[in-house]
């Protein structure tokens, strides 16, 4: 894990949970939520995303290492199959979520992505680190009443992402990473 991306990462929540004393004398303001993208636990990997929920908004720090989920698939441009693209280590991110109803929200979000590309004939492979614009859309839902369950919900997303362009050698091959991803997303998460 770098230390410049943890020091980032723990910036970020610091300063999502120094609003948690932002509250009103008759009704709570804030609302918190944690949740994780599903994919990433099923292929090896792990995501976690901190939020805090204000009016229509919400403030999101995420981590992220998405096993062994191939992004090159993903990708809109400079597709090519002789190379895997995956999120290793530690990668982190920050995203504004704003409501325009109560189930539907749009996105911005910048992260700081360490891939490991990998080299299909060769097994060749090296790190890459680049820095993602993105712009989405969301359908979040809480679909239990009970007491116990009503915190729960459940998210579907997609996100389109930017990025300069930029190659690096693999091998004996160059490899060029997309400058645009489609990126879809399933999370499940607690809001209090």
């Amino acid at each position: 894990m770098k230390k410049s991306a943890f020091l980032y990462f723990f910036i970020l929540v610091l300063v999502t949970c120094g609003y948690s004393q932002i509250d009103t004398v008759k009704q709570r303001v804030l609302k918190y939520e944690i949740d994780s993208q599903v994919p990433c636990f099923i292929f090896g990997g792990y995501q976690l995303s901190l939020g805090l929920v204000y009016k229509d908004f919400r403030f999101r720090t995420e981590i992220q290492n998405s096993g062994s989920i191939n992004y090159g698939q993903f990708g809109l441009t400079n597709k090519n199959e002789k190379f895997e693209r995956t999120i290793d280590n530690f990668s982190v991110g920050i995203v504004t979520d704003y409501y325009i109803r109560k189930w539907f929200f749009t996105s911005i979000s910048l992260h700081t992505r360490n891939w490991l590309v990998t080299n299909i004939e060769t097994s060749d492979k090296i790190n890459m680190q680049t820095y993602d614009a993105g712009i989405g859309f969301g359908f979040q839902v809480f679909p239990f009443k009970q007491k116990l369950l009503k915190h729960l919900f459940f998210q579907a997303t997609g996100f389109f992402t930017f990025r300069p362009k930029q190659s690096i050698s693999v091998g004996s091959l160059n490899y060029t990473i997309s400058n645009f991803d489609i990126l879809p997303g399933m999370r499940i998460g607690l809001r209090f």
